[in-house]
């Protein structure tokens, strides 16, 4: 008898998880579709072409305040800068990702130096090591202090004071701008993941969550195994949950939301696919939709280009060492990368708005 209780239950909770999730998906597309009438689709000029920066140099004063011995960084994904040799009054702080290293922001670091920034790439806790077997100690706190500390370093320097980032980079571009009024040029938000794109809608999403974020101690291969020398093997737990932390403090304070529009500290220019499948697009849409006039601009890539979560960045497709073919592909490069440069270039203008 207690067998077959123990069945039904099972049954039933199996059956109310497929009802959430076809619920679940069917509202989210209902809603996307609402959506899609106010956001910005990119398309691509092949004939666009980028000026290339001055070559950047390793930010020494970084290591040292973090006690980093520079020779146990992977040479591509250095705490770099690249400097105007004359005095400019803007700067920008560029985040990469998690797993990532500075190295998939050279293109964004260059275009942005074209446009007379001083452009500081830190490289956040835990990132960048030549022989990383996981990120376990890692915390949020560690992150937030690198950044502090870049803003520290330059905002007696520069008028205007910029930021933006790639993946967990955008997120936490995002989260510390609002709260630091140093911070007052303009939010670069690139594959931003205000949430994760679920693998499983409803109930099941929700579950492989909450499994995220309570992870314990788990027996992997190492970060750094050899096959990808800009940024880490796979994904870590560990970063993982404390991006999942990171998210959660920036939804606490999206839901502050007034007279039924979100307001910004700063203008936001967002660069989102649809085809990604790591930061779930529905939010960057909805902020897009329901922000103050001018506040929050998205700029979408179709989901027919197939645009991959950090390839958004990308002006070259880089491999593999000692690979240069299709199998060797770590990241491709954007098709829409001039368009966004384009974009950029008229946003810091204020030409669009």
């Amino acid at each position: 008898m207690q067998i077959y209780q123990k069945e039904s239950l099972l049954l039933m909770f199996i059956l109310l998880a497929i009802i959430s999730s076809i619920l679940y998906s069917l509202t989210i597309r209902f809603f996307e579709e609402n959506y899609d009438n106010c956001v910005n689709y990119l398309s691509i000029n092949k004939n666009e072409q980028l000026p290339l920066a001055l070559k950047s140099k390793k930010w020494l004063e970084y290591y040292r305040k973090f006690n980093i011995n520079e020779e146990t960084i992977r040479e591509p994904g250095h705490a770099k800068i690249f400097k105007h040799t004359k005095n400019t009054e803007k700067a920008i702080i560029l985040l990469h990702g998690l797993t990532d290293s500075t190295f998939s922001l050279t293109d964004l670091s260059e275009h942005f130096y074209s446009l007379g920034y001083d452009v500081y790439l830190p490289l956040l806790s835990h990132h960048g090591v030549k022989n990383m077997e996981s990120m376990k100690g890692v915390t949020l706190e560690s992150w937030i202090d690198n950044v502090n500390y870049a803003v520290d370093e330059i905002s007696e320097s520069y008028k205007t004071i910029s930021m933006g980032g790639l993946s967990m980079g955008a997120l936490l571009s995002f989260y510390i701008s609002q709260k630091d009024v140093r911070i007052n040029g303009d939010v670069f938000l690139f594959s931003v993941p205000f949430e994760l794109k679920p693998q499983y809608p409803g109930i099941i999403g929700k579950i492989q969550e909450l499994y995220v974020f309570n992870v314990d101690e788990r027996n992997s291969k190492a970060l750094t195994d050899g096959t990808n020398p800009y940024a880490y093997a796979r994904m870590d737990r560990y970063g993982l949950r404390e991006l999942v932390r990171l998210m959660k403090k920036v939804e606490k304070n999206l839901s502050k939301e007034k007279g039924g529009k979100y307001q910004f500290k700063n203008n936001i220019l967002a660069f989102h696919s649809e085809h990604d499948k790591s930061a779930y697009i529905q939010p960057v849409k909805r902020l897009n939709c329901h922000a103050e006039k001018g506040s929050f601009k998205a700029m979408i890539i179709p989901e027919k280009n197939k645009v991959a979560h950090g390839s958004i960045v990308m002006n070259k497709t880089i491999y593999r060492a000692n690979g240069n073919s299709e199998e060797h592909i770590i990241k491709k490069k954007n098709p829409f990368f001039s368009e966004i440069a384009k974009t950029i270039s008229e946003f810091t203008n204020k030409k669009i708005n």
